[in-house]
């Protein structure tokens, strides 16, 4: 067996993140004898870097065979990265795999192998009626249209962190979802291949998803076993089918029935990363030009400095707060 010694860089104060790197390292065990850096010498280069895109400290590290990963809705700068793992449809095989994030987060492929969805029966329709979990700062605003025109129709019981109606944020998002008929999983952004955990997390809790976003959703869990905004000439129609379905108990358990096709199993998609991860090593540095390198390096380190002076973080407390103002104001009709 190989030694391999790896270092993770940049994964913020995110802990979900440092453990879909540690999940990549657990693959790579089946071949090689890991050895990871990061708590043992913060001098010495790896052989292989894991970093994403939430810091500069990978930039010190341009001998390693660097393979960026990412949860997020970002192309990778193939100047700066040898491999790439993400999110995306990218058509660089070699070099790029697209592997959603939610196949490693809470085991939520494994748990969708195991849920038989033909067996939902009348128990299901004793449920009340929409559900919505909301953590982050920032959403798409056609999430508060749907939100807005739903609750004309019946109340969205809100259970996160942010505008939660419920008295206070839930401890086990499935398990609150799981009480209701439909559930919006609805994602920040439309984009090709951006499919985070929302829409799996809705199948595992055995309730209806309402899902807005990428259009490759069908590719990756089939059609029919949710409702697609995106299907709809407009928002408008979209909810007065919501609408229909709540109020037909048959029609409700034949969508509910069709449940998830996952493209792939688990393990399947597991098999894929390995080998795309062993053939990255094998095949070592893709990055040839360092002037290149050196000047995107400079640039974002310049970057990176204003960006975490004073005046740039009060101006980006700024921004923030004043692009959620003029979103909320949008869906008032008041801009």
């Amino acid at each position: 067996m190989l030694n391999l010694t790896i270092r993770i860089e940049d994964t913020g104060n995110l802990i979900y993140l440092y453990n879909y790197a540690l999940s990549i390292i657990e693959l790579l065990r089946h071949r090689y004898k890991v050895l990871l850096l990061n708590d043992l010498n913060p001098d010495e280069e790896p052989d292989v870097l894991l970093y994403s895109c939430w810091g500069m400290n990978n930039l010190r590290w341009r001998n390693s065979i660097r393979i960026y990963f990412t949860a997020e809705q970002d192309i990778p700068d193939f100047n700066l990265c040898d491999y790439a793992i993400g999110l995306s449809y990218v058509g660089m095989p070699s070099r790029f795999l697209h592997f959603p994030f939610y196949v490693f987060y809470n085991d939520l492929i494994r748990k969708l192998e195991n849920k038989s969805f033909q067996s939902y029966d009348q128990q299901f329709l004793n449920r009340k009626f929409c559900s919505t979990v909301i953590s982050g700062p920032m959403r798409h605003p056609i999430y508060f249209e749907i939100v807005n025109q739903l609750n004309n129709y019946k109340r969205v019981d809100s259970g996160g962190k942010r505008f939660n109606n419920i008295g206070g944020s839930v401890s086990d998002k499935i398990s609150f979802i799981q009480n209701y008929k439909f559930n919006l999983a609805i994602e920040n952004l439309n984009v090709n291949g951006y499919i985070t955990e929302k829409i799996p997390e809705a199948f595992v809790a055995q309730t209806l998803p309402v899902y807005w976003g990428s259009d490759t959703v069908k590719k990756e869990f089939g059609e029919g076993g949710y409702i697609n905004i995106s299907d709809f000439e407009s928002i408008e129609k979209a909810i007065q089918f919501i609408k229909e379905v709540d109020n037909d108990d048959e029609l409700y358990l034949k969508i509910l029935k069709r449940g998830a096709q996952p493209i792939f199993t688990y393990d399947q998609w597991c098999e894929k990363l390995f080998d795309f991860l062993v053939n990255a090593i094998q095949h070592g540095k893709q990055i040839y030009d360092s002037g290149m390198y050196n000047v995107i390096y400079n640039e974002r380190l310049f970057y990176y400095k204003i960006r975490n002076s004073f005046p740039g973080l009060v101006y980006r407390k700024y921004q923030r707060m004043n692009s959620a103002i003029r979103e909320y104001l949008k869906t008032q009709k008041f801009l």
